[in-house]
């Protein structure tokens, strides 16, 4: 019976020595067959932030100078005095001091009323439509995995790196599979029971057994590379864990721990371009301000450690975050001091790369749409621009069509 590539995946090498099984199956791909171009912006980086379970964007991007915001929601709304002042009667929320000095140092965009047609309230639907970018039907694609299918080398492995426990389907592509580095501690060779010698002795029976012309069979190749790919990902990251240096202090959450994380990786030379992470806990039904506050405190706290990370070690001009949420919340608040799932909402992008200030037209708060807020910005024109501006690659042919570039890198 000839076995598929994916077949053997999922139950060929489920059986890995030292790798869990999961991370030596994604490690795996690299040693795939399929056409791959050089990548024009070797030094480009993107990371996108996923802010999981609908964030309201009306309170963290509010419209303090809008009368209506403040009947929808009169005991939600932030309190125009205690806003951080943008422009143009918005305010941030008090809690992302640091990123509204990130703002007036013109390293953060925010663009407004960003969603899809026809939107739908469904988490999972609404996922997986902002990383497959396809509003109208299912992709088996994500955005950014189309994108890296046509730059990335078939050899390389690390195209990309996601940090969340599960792959987000905006890094899933036909040729490439991107691994999952969840911490640096579990993405090695597991021999902290065995002594020096006998380390040494297992590494290397270890790779003489992938390194061996005697084993032979329809899949040995693949099975060879898949273990030989193992060895080198574990050396590259955990040399680039020793070697890292930051006096730059995260917050103690998860999130923190992966953004630091990402910064090792890129300081410490890893070729990916692209960087996925999550921040849980968004789906503020009830008690929303007390939940929403400690949240975007750990969210611009954390980016602005990244930042400040990456200034520190010189490569600050490289990268660029997107923060998005796969939608926003109702316009007016409900009975339980919260928000129900919504629509459109904001979107920030930040960097020194970036031209900081606000983009695309805020979302009426007197014209709705059964409650529900009308977006002016499709989804895509974001994704647009950081294909076509960041990457310098052609945005139509990852998404399908052709979608304004908004001018914010």
């Amino acid at each position: 019976m000839k076995l598929s590539r994916r077949d053997l995946l999922k139950g060929g090498l489920a059986a890995g020595l030292f790798l869990s099984a999961g991370q030596l199956l994604e490690l795996t791909a690299m040693a795939a067959d399929g056409l791959a171009a050089k990548r024009k912006n070797g030094k480009r980086i993107l990371v996108i932030v996923q802010l999981n379970g609908g964030n309201d964007g009306l309170n963290m991007v509010a419209p303090i100078a809008d009368p209506a915001y403040y009947k929808l929601r009169p005991s939600l709304a932030i309190p125009e005095e205690k806003a951080l002042t943008l422009d143009a009667g918005f305010g941030l929320h008090p809690a992302m001091k640091e990123l509204s000095s990130l703002y007036c140092d013109k390293k953060l965009a925010i663009v407004h009323g960003v969603g899809y047609p026809a939107p739908n309230r469904s988490h999972f639907r609404s996922v997986d439509i902002w990383q497959t970018a396809a509003p109208d039907k299912l992709e088996e694609t994500g955005w950014l995995g189309r994108y890296l299918d046509g730059c990335s080398d078939r050899d390389e492995l690390f195209p990309a790196v996601n940090l969340d426990s599960s792959m987000p389907k905006t890094l899933v592509g036909r040729e490439i599979i991107v691994p999952t580095v969840p911490n640096l501690n579990d993405f090695r060779f597991k021999t902290e029971s065995l002594s020096g010698i006998e380390r040494e002795q297992v590494l290397s029976a270890f790779s003489d057994i992938y390194s061996s012309d005697k084993v032979k069979g329809p899949n040995a190749r693949l099975l060879k590379q898949a273990g030989i790919n193992a060895i080198k990902a574990s050396d590259k990251l955990q040399g680039i864990a020793s070697r890292y240096n930051s006096e730059v202090t995260y917050p103690p959450s998860a999130f923190g721990n992966s953004l630091k994380l990402i910064a090792q990786m890129i300081t410490g030379g890893l070729p990916a371009t692209i960087y996925g992470a999550n921040l849980d806990g968004f789906d503020t039904h009830v008690n929303q301000a007390r939940h929403q506050d400690n949240l975007l405190k750990d969210l611009s706290k954390t980016l602005n450690a990244f930042q400040t990370d990456l200034d520190q070690h010189k490569v600050a001009d490289d990268v660029v975050v997107m923060v998005f949420s796969e939608f926003g919340r109702r316009a007016a608040e409900n009975g339980g001091k919260g928000t129900d799932h919504g629509t459109a909402g904001p979107v920030l992008l930040l960097g020194n790369s970036i031209r900081g200030g606000t983009y695309g037209e805020a979302a009426s708060l007197t014209k709705l749409d059964q409650g529900d807020l009308r977006y002016t910005t499709d989804f895509r024109s974001v994704y647009a621009t950081l294909l076509s501006r960041w990457f310098g690659a052609d945005s139509r042919e990852v998404l399908g069509g052709r979608f304004e570039n908004l001018r914010f890198v």
